[in-house]
């Protein structure tokens, strides 16, 4: 994986470029600064993308502290040498940022993002091997933004979520045939994630999965989601107890290929204990500090009516302010960063504690709870905690991710999903996490 620029809130926009050996056998992964040639160089950006294509990266849009570029450039890895392409062309945007560049063969589909300081929903197309841009005119596809994501899979490409011309988050799902140029939104039959922007996705066999983004300020958040495009129905595959994700009508997650739901317990980690055989017990004892704890009721006995649902009975002797008190020491303990996540960066900053981290999600933690209080006010506030520990048989031990926006997320080796940097309430992280996606939703 490779690492280029992005913006630093104490020592600004950088100009670094890192990368890192991504490969799960790899125990002790170390960052490799890349020492390239200046000649050329775009200098310090932000707000870019860069694709990897054969042995180039290649880098499109992006501004320095409010100047936008108005070239896009070529990385050759082999010589470290950069190139310049002059954006000349008609067809070609002034100036982008905040935008999403998928690699379809050899040309590159930008979509949305600032162009010329608006927001825009137009497609350009960027073929790499002729250098050369162009334009696709659509109709009835989604409004402008940026901020958001986009996914290729096979013949469409699956744009989710981001911000509009009025700054308000997003939480629609489109689809763009490129063959046909021709948008469709997809709709769901189950509610909708919460609105995001910033967050990313990958796809992951039948899924388009999520991870994280930023719902309103300070008010980011750390859980997966996906759309099953076989179900034609969005479901959670983690819902960590700091972000305000919906729950299904039964208050738990939906299980892929199952009609019930069920419990999700969940961490990454990119360490070396992953694929542990460890008896349950010990794997619990070992998460002590890594988990935050999913509420949620258990499955509702088939042969019940619906009448009866109101009267779900769940197991258990803990009271609500026993798992209230439950949760409060396990996020104590998780707001210490474990020193085997912390790697070599890719930027000199390590993350700091400050009064705005320590302070400003707080109000937002809390409106979550509460929210998850209301919605489970009438019944007998317990857990059945052998369930729970059930559930986390298979998991990676670790730490989970904290609430971000602004990171890289992608798929690796057709089965990890990666996530690393980003910002909570600006303040940038420069750790790398991975999760096995085969063992949360299967193969």
């Amino acid at each position: 994986m490779y690492v280029h620029g992005g913006h630093d809130i104490r020592e600004g926009v950088t100009d670094s470029i890192w990368k890192i050996d991504l490969n799960p056998k790899n125990s002790k992964p170390e960052w490799e600064k890349l020492v390239y040639k200046k000649k050329n160089s775009p200098g310090p950006i932000a707000y870019h993308t860069l694709t990897l294509y054969k042995n180039y990266v290649v880098l499109i849009g992006g501004s320095n502290m409010g100047v936008d570029s108005t070239k896009d450039y070529l990385l050759e890895l082999t010589t470290l040498e950069w190139q310049i392409i002059e954006r000349k062309d008609k067809n070609a945007p002034k100036s982008i940022d905040e935008h999403t560049a998928t690699l379809v063969n050899e040309k590159l589909y930008i979509f949305g993002g600032n162009i010329s300081g608006f927001k825009s929903n137009q497609i350009f197309v960027f073929d790499i091997s002729k250098k050369k841009w162009s334009a696709i005119e659509t109709e009835n596809g989604p409004c402008e933004r940026s901020c958001h994501s986009a996914t290729l899979s096979k013949e469409c490409i699956y744009v989710f979520g981001g911000k509009d011309q009025d700054t308000n988050k997003l939480n629609d799902l489109w689809e763009f045939n490129i063959k046909t140029s021709k948008w469709t939104e997809l709709q769901s039959k189950s509610d909708l994630p919460l609105s995001r922007s910033g967050h990313s996705t990958c796809l992951f066999n039948n899924y388009l999965v999520v991870f994280g983004g930023i719902h309103e300020l300070t008010q980011e958040m750390n859980d997966i989601q996906a759309y099953d495009f076989g179900q034609k129905q969005w479901f959670s595959i983690v819902e960590e107890i700091s972000s305000p994700v919906h729950t299904n009508p039964y208050g738990g997650i939906y299980s892929p290929g199952r009609k019930s739901f069920t419990k999700s317990v969940t961490a990454m980690s990119a360490n070396k204990n992953h694929g542990s055989n460890r008896n349950v017990q010990s794997r619990i004892d070992q998460r002590n500090n890594d988990f935050s704890i999913n509420i949620h009721k258990t499955a509702i006995n088939k042969k019940r009516s619906r009448a009866s649902h109101n009267q779900t009975v769940l197991k258990s002797h803990l009271t609500l302010n026993q798992i209230e008190k439950l949760v409060l020491q396990k996020r104590k303990k998780q707001e210490r960063i474990s020193e085997e996540t912390m790697l070599t960066s890719p930027t000199s900053l390590s993350m700091k504690n400050s009064f705005l981290i320590k302070t400003a999600g707080k109000a937002f933690d809390h409106y979550a709870y509460q929210n998850r209080k209301k919605k489970t006010s009438n019944l007998n506030h317990n857990v059945d905690v052998n369930l729970l520990q059930e559930r986390q048989v298979g998991k990676i031990e670790g730490y989970t991710p904290k609430p971000r926006d602004g990171h890289t997320g992608l798929l690796y080796g057709e089965r990890y999903l990666v996530i690393f940097g980003g910002d909570r309430h600006h303040m940038p992280f420069n750790d790398l996490f991975t999760l096995d996606l085969t063992k949360e939703i299967g193969t």
